[in-house]
């Protein structure tokens, strides 16, 4: 699976009134197939309001690609001059990835055409991709020489902050929530949970003790989600970080052998969960009894499901991901839809919020 961030911004505390239980849950999501009629590959990795990105196959080549929530909205990003594209994060304004020239990847974003393509690919560098986006900050890594290296925009190549944490040997920020970056730095040869303000001296180690590699994947402000391997159980489990490594809260279905958080927005995390072997697009409510399966959702065709992004607009929830359709013999890209009902009281993952906060202070 590629490394697909998302960016998130909204206040946990503020988004209390946005919760889904596992019943309504349930109840009331439906699958979208946005697979472009004449590409023979599609995944939809981020989302922004009712808009999608990803890429999709064309004359063999992947071309980065943005949707709005039906297969014939599709608009091909590939930018003139590049081979191939991939279409990894969405904002409400641009969209942010890479482009290959040659044999470079550069990183770069685009605002809702192929000819609106901006390269932030710095001239020292190697490749570059970007991961994540919000308003005019974009995140991803710059490699120069040996490994990634973690990297920061505002827009422009030439802003370009390096935020490679010393004595690692590699580093990549995956999402930004505009004040925070989130992702991993590689430090003697362990994968380590990482979160930075901006610059390489402000990173902090999220890793929870005696656990395993693991990286944060993306953070909302208030919180952030990814993944860690437990050595006790030998698997990897979904996660919640409120800042800090003691701060890790374990959401790992009881029913999967591994798990993965890959975005959160508001109260919800999404990201998928392996099931008999298998691979099903997933989405919690802080708690790993909260987890439903939205593999469920997906015609019988579908042998696997991963949910990558989620995007809320008033009480309309939109979770990109993709499937394997085992009759067409192929990833398509997946929108799932639903609504979130106001509960009746504080959600849980905001109390827990909390008390993180005030154990920190």
């Amino acid at each position: 699976m590629q490394p697909v961030p998302s960016t998130r911004r909204t206040s946990l505390l503020a988004s209390a009134s946005i919760l889904v239980t596992c019943a309504s849950a349930h109840a009331q999501w439906t699958v979208i197939n946005l697979h472009p009629a004449p590409t023979t590959e599609s995944r939809a990795y981020g989302a922004a309001g009712s808009m999608q990105t990803g890429l999709a196959t064309v004359d063999g080549q992947w071309h980065a690609g943005l949707w709005n929530a039906s297969a014939d909205t599709w608009i091909d990003l590939n930018p003139s001059g590049a081979t191939s594209s991939v279409a990894w994060d969405a904002d409400a304004s641009q969209q942010a990835g890479y482009a290959m020239f040659g044999n470079t990847a550069q990183a770069g974003y685009w605002t809702g055409t192929a000819d609106s393509w901006i390269s932030l690919h710095p001239t020292v560098a190697t490749g570059s991709q970007a991961y994540g986006t919000i308003g005019s900050q974009q995140v991803g890594y710059v490699s120069i020489g040996d490994g990634p290296r973690a990297s920061l925009w505002n827009g422009t190549a030439d802003s370009w902050v390096d935020l490679h944490p010393q004595n690692a040997t590699e580093s990549v920020a995956y999402a930004t929530d505009g004040t925070n970056q989130v992702g991993y730095a590689k430090i003697a040869g362990r994968r380590i949970a990482s979160m930075w303000l901006a610059s390489a001296d402000s990173w902090i180690d999220l890793s929870p003790s005696d656990i395993g590699n693991s990286e944060a994947r993306d953070t909302t402000g208030s919180y952030q989600v990814g993944y860690a391997y437990d050595s006790n159980s030998q698997q990897t489990h979904a996660g919640l970080w409120f800042g800090s490594a003691d701060s890790w809260t374990d959401i790992h279905p009881a029913q999967a052998t591994e798990s993965y958080a890959l975005a959160a927005e508001a109260d919800l995390q999404v990201g998928f969960a392996v099931i008999d072997d298998q691979p099903h697009a997933s989405v919690w409510n802080g708690t790993a009894d909260s987890w439903v399966d939205l593999h469920a959702f997906v015609p019988d065709e579908f042998i696997s499901t991963v949910a990558q992004d989620i995007a809320i607009v008033g009480d309309t929830v939109y979770i990109t991901g993709f499937g394997f359709n085992g009759l067409t013999d192929r990833d398509e890209a997946l929108l799932w839809v639903g609504t979130v009902p106001a509960p009746p009281s504080l959600a849980p993952l905001a109390l827990a919020g909390m008390l993180a906060a005030r154990r920190r202070r």
